[in-house]
């Protein structure tokens, strides 16, 4: 049969009705499906490959032992990967890596999209939000990112402009633990919050400075901020400080 391509399932499941059968349960695996633009990876393996119209329908073990559960499947466009090896960032290419079964960066970093168990029982997709942080606090939150709230003796907070994946947002002063300012280690935190409790993992610490703001610094009163922000980090910061009344 001809087909236009393959798509993979990388979700655990005990039985699958129309689905060739029962598929091991396995521990963890990357999102529910990805679909790979190349034909025929070979034979069918009892359970672990079926048919649903012009679809073939493949378990990622069939995968890796196709193509090597070292192989990591390249996800960025080719001229954007190619120049990355050009310049020596191999590691910093985003694609599908077989040995974990998430779709990560090359070394690690930032975040990693993958499947995982709700506590509820049921399997899900998320982001991990910095997998290589794997320390906890005293309160067992593993704390992936901070949100600096910098305001004046009058209560404004200070304001930045930035561009988000839905288009340009104001923000507070969010950063990941790899990327941006973090609070120093002397801080306290004022409150947590989690990324997104639904769909990302790790929790983020809220902290609070008062300080007096350069000439030219961009300000806004706390409601004047949540009239125009769209940016749920940095409001959702704000209520944990107190700062909205």
């Amino acid at each position: 049969m001809t087909e236009s391509g393959v798509f993979l399932i990388l979700a655990p499941c005990l039985s699958s009705s129309g689905m060739g059968g029962v598929i091991p349960q396995q521990s963890r695996f990357s999102f529910l499906a990805v679909h790979l633009g190349f034909g025929g990876i070979g034979a069918p393996r009892g359970a672990l490959v079926s048919y649903m119209g012009n679809k073939r329908f493949v378990h990622v073990d069939v995968v890796r032992q196709e193509l090597g559960a070292d192989t990591f499947v390249v996800l960025e466009p080719a001229d954007v990967w190619q120049k990355k090896l050009a310049e020596g960032k191999q590691d910093q290419v985003w694609g599908f890596d077989l040995t974990t079964g998430n779709i990560r960066r090359g070394d690690g970093e930032l975040h990693e999209a993958g499947m995982f168990q709700h506590p509820a029982g049921h399997w899900m997709a998320a982001v991990n939000e910095q997998p290589k942080v794997v320390e906890l606090d005293e309160e067992h939150r593993r704390i992936v990112g901070h949100v600096i709230i910098e305001k004046n003796a009058i209560g404004q907070v200070r304001i930045r402009q930035n561009q988000g994946l839905n288009g340009p947002i104001l923000e507070l002063q969010p950063s990941s633990i790899t990327k941006g300012e973090l609070a120093d280690a002397k801080e306290k935190p004022v409150g947590y919050m989690e990324a997104n409790p639904q769909r990302i993992r790790g929790f983020i610490a809220v902290y609070v400075r008062t300080m007096e703001f350069a000439e030219g610094t961009i300000v806004m009163t706390p409601a004047e901020f949540v009239a125009q922000s769209t940016d749920g980090r940095s409001i959702t910061a704000l209520v944990k400080a107190g700062l909205l009344k």
